[in-house]
């Protein structure tokens, strides 16, 4: 984990606030997709320079997400196939089968945090949060609060070295409060795929509409 958190603080200066583009077309620093503040810069681990060999251990933790990931699918789809047979899910089979690159984020600890939001888009399922930022104090802030909307109240995450965190990108809404420490963490997201069956039905569905003209 040390020489994990090396590797972000050298990889500091090749990060970047998130972007997007508001209502007007312009390109607007320091904001999620879904328009919340947020006080963290990261970068992509494809997009470091070097190669594979400058960046040992953020390739290693991210082959190691990866197959959190893997290992999550199979589990994830029938959990969600058998909430769909008894009524109580209606997204349908999740099952997961792509994951971005490893971002490999940092908080600067200038007091910014991050606002509350989801992550991702419609077919983003999965966040996995790997924290790697020894040494970490209370009074460092930098926690992740994660809602409950069942019991109303917020649940709080400390960003302690080692600790990982999985939930759903697109149901938990979740923020970052002011960071007074510079930490880093690594971060993968899970997407929806095509599983065989799924296309199975497509090319049956295909295949009946296409007769249904002859």
């Amino acid at each position: 984990l040390a020489a994990l958190n090396m590797e972000s603080e050298k990889a500091w200066p090749l990060m970047q606030p998130g972007e997007v583009r508001n209502s007007l077309g312009d390109i607007v620093s320091g904001h999620s997709p879904s328009g919340a503040l947020r006080g963290d810069r990261f970068v992509l681990l494809r997009n470091l320079p070097g190669g594979m060999q400058a960046w040992p251990n953020l390739v290693a933790a991210d082959e190691v997400l990866g197959a959190v990931g893997s290992g999550l699918a199979p589990i994830l789809k029938e959990m969600t196939a058998t909430d769909l047979q008894a009524n109580v899910n209606n997204e349908g089979v999740v099952a997961l089968a792509k994951r971005s690159d490893l971002f490999v984020a940092r908080f600067p600890g200038d007091g910014l945090g991050y606002g509350a939001h989801y992550d991702g888009d419609e077919k983003c399922k999965i966040t996995c949060i790997l924290y790697v930022t020894d040494g970490w104090h209370e009074e460092h802030g930098g926690c992740l609060h994660i809602l409950d909307e069942a019991r109303q109240r917020w649940w709080s995450v400390p960003p302690r070295a080692g600790t990982m965190v999985l939930f759903r990108s697109d149901l938990v809404l979740h923020k970052v409060e002011p960071c007074h420490a510079a930490r880093s963490a690594l971060t993968v997201f899970m997407s929806l795929g095509r599983s065989k069956a799924d296309v199975e039905r497509e090319r049956a569905a295909l295949l009946v509409s296409m007769t249904s003209y002859l």
